[in-house]
């Protein structure tokens, strides 16, 4: 005799009750982890901030503002110990520059006097002796050119120290100012100085800074441009910046004199007869790196020196 059993149990509660068991324990796992992933990007921004602080800081210094500092309120002790030391090591740097931007200014100040005794000197001592004295002319060339150096030492003291005075400034307008009052030395030295570019375009600038920087590029242009040449000045924008371009047809500068143009006292052997300190060119970078600006230097082709002038078109604090 053969007997079947059959027995029928019911598994769908089985399995639903599993399947919300296996959801909710998937579920909590990715809740834990979204958890886990916000608090690491937390805790990673809490110590990276104070890195990316020192690091625009550090920028800021390096491109002159000596007065950036960082706050040190935040992040791991290690680096509110960091902050506190690049603190103290700016103000140190900033007492030093100081020093020697008053030493500077202050020596530069003290030799004009004698100097300017000295030429006196040198004038009456012209009046005993023949008219066109080769040595008195001499003598007279490098005096002046001395007491161009203290000057230029001294503007670029006061530049490097003093804060400045920014507004919204018509660059345009500056610049077409500029070409104007230049304009009659150029024609006296045989060169076409002319003025290109859109008319009105505005930036953040010291005006006062930003036309003795200018005065100091077209005198440069103008110095170094041959008879019968054009300097060209452009005024423009390029994205967050305005830009003035003076572009010369003068010899020009190799790859390696680019690097060194606009070092303090740095002359091209090869212009070293034509008058002028080393520091114009200094003295411009100083005015325009103090309110946000830069100045920069290219070839102009097919030759010639090409600067170009940027100040920023929003506000620094901006």
């Amino acid at each position: 005799m053969v007997a079947v059993v059959v027995t029928d149990s019911p598994t769908g509660d089985m399995r639903s009750r599993t399947l919300r068991g296996w959801l909710l324990i998937g579920l909590g796992e990715a809740a834990a982890m979204l958890v886990a992933v916000g608090a690491a990007f937390r805790l990673t921004g809490w110590v990276l901030l104070p890195v990316r602080t020192l690091d625009a800081a550090t920028h800021d210094i390096a491109s002159g503002r000596m007065r950036s500092r960082v706050a040190a309120s935040g992040g791991p002790p290690e680096l509110r110990r960091l902050a506190r030391s690049f603190n103290e090591m700016a103000d140190n740097v900033e007492d030093v520059l100081e020093q020697q931007r008053a030493f500077v200014a202050d020596a530069s100040h003290q030799l004009r006097n004698p100097l300017a005794a000295l030429l006196l000197r040198i004038e009456l001592l012209a009046l005993e002796l023949p008219e066109g004295n080769a040595e008195i002319a001499s003598v007279r060339t490098e005096g002046k050119r001395l007491a161009q150096v203290l000057d230029d030492l001294l503007d670029l003291a006061l530049a490097e120290h003093v804060e400045p005075d920014l507004r919204l400034t018509d660059i345009g307008a500056l610049a077409a100012e500029r070409v104007a009052s230049w304009s009659p030395y150029a024609e006296e030295q045989g060169v076409r100085l002319t003025l290109d570019g859109a008319a009105a375009i505005t930036g953040w600038a010291d005006p006062i800074a930003l036309s003795s920087a200018l005065d100091a590029v077209i005198d440069n242009a103008l110095k170094f441009t041959p008879e019968g040449q054009e300097v060209r000045v452009t005024v423009g924008s390029d994205g967050a910046v305005a830009t003035v371009v003076v572009a010369d047809q003068g010899p020009g500068l190799t790859e390696q004199e680019l690097e060194r143009v606009g070092d303090r006292f740095w002359r091209s052997n090869r212009h070293q007869n034509i008058k002028g300190s080393g520091l114009g060119l200094s003295i411009s970078r100083a005015l325009l790196t103090a309110g946000g600006g830069s100045i920069g230097y290219g070839t102009n082709e097919p030759h010639g020196l090409r600067v170009t002038v940027t100040v920023p078109r929003t506000a620094p604090h901006a």
